[in-house]
């Protein structure tokens, strides 16, 4: 290597660095937790659970799921001034939301009745539920999707094989189990696996650039700087990293151009 070449290598390290020191710089203290008697989830589980009081409708890509109107409106003041308007989800009490998938919006529910649950979690319906939630301007609920975005990674590297977490949620004490502990009787579980891949790790960043969430941004940045060179390449050749994940990543610089980008052309 020529000391041209190192000499860029140097300076390419070290704003990745300098990028990646603002965006721990921007992480904000997690929110206060809370321990709740597990009889109150299961109250607002079967809460949940009571179709046949559900009086709103979401049609999503796979089908109509169902909540409580109050439940809605009392949590988001988007659905809150859609339900209760002359618009037409007023009237009709539906809501179209077939760009989002129905197990995402099931766990966007659960989430917001009872901030838990007892699907298998799986990152597509965490990244459609924390769209929701941020669409609809749910805070709470876009904090418990986004940790569990960060955490999970990071607790399954630590026991190296899936894992159960007991009340997945930044205002409840959670419990975490292993198979080699035993699973305590009675206990609300669901089998998590890795969120945070080379695979969706992209799809990631772009949600937490666009969502404004330092502590995923950050998580983010610790897993690419982690990856290997050929992991990384492999996410570069791709083709797929659009220009804001570039910048968070350090390998292109705020106000730049992008190299990818076609040449504009005025009439």
């Amino acid at each position: 290597m020529s000391e041209l070449e190192k000499t860029k290598h140097h300076e390419v390290a070290v704003k990745f660095l300098d990028r990646m020191l603002d965006v721990f710089a921007r992480t904000s203290a997690r929110p206060m937790k809370a321990a709740i008697d597990p009889g109150v989830l299961d109250r607002w589980e079967a809460v949940l659970d009571a179709t046949d009081s559900h009086n709103v409708a979401f049609a999503t890509a796979d089908g109509r799921v169902t909540a409580h109107d109050h439940m809605l409106e009392a949590s988001s003041p988007v659905l809150k001034a859609m339900l209760s308007s002359s618009m037409r989800e007023g009237s009709t009490r539906k809501i179209d939301i077939r760009d989002s998938s129905g197990a995402g919006l099931s766990l966007f529910l659960e989430i917001l009745y009872t901030s838990s649950t007892r699907s298998n979690i799986l990152w597509p319906d965490v990244n459609v539920a924390l769209d929701l939630a941020h669409r609809w301007q749910v805070p709470d609920v876009v904090r418990v999707l986004s940790d569990l975005l960060q955490d999970i990674h990071g607790l399954n590297n630590l026991l190296g094989r899936s894992f159960c977490i007991h009340f997945v949620v930044p205002m409840i004490s959670s419990t975490v189990w292993d198979d080699s502990w035993g699973h305590k009787r009675g206990a609300k579980k669901s089998c998590v696996q890795d969120m945070l891949t080379a695979d969706n790790l992209v799809g990631t960043a772009e949600a937490a650039v666009l969502k404004g969430l330092g502590p995923l941004q950050k998580s983010c940045v610790s897993f690419w700087s982690a990856l290997s060179d050929a992991a990384k390449s492999k996410v570069k050749a791709d083709g797929k990293m659009p220009k804001s994940v570039k910048i968070l990543f350090g390998l292109l610089e705020a106000g730049s151009p992008d190299q990818a980008q076609k040449k504009r052309r005025t009439f």
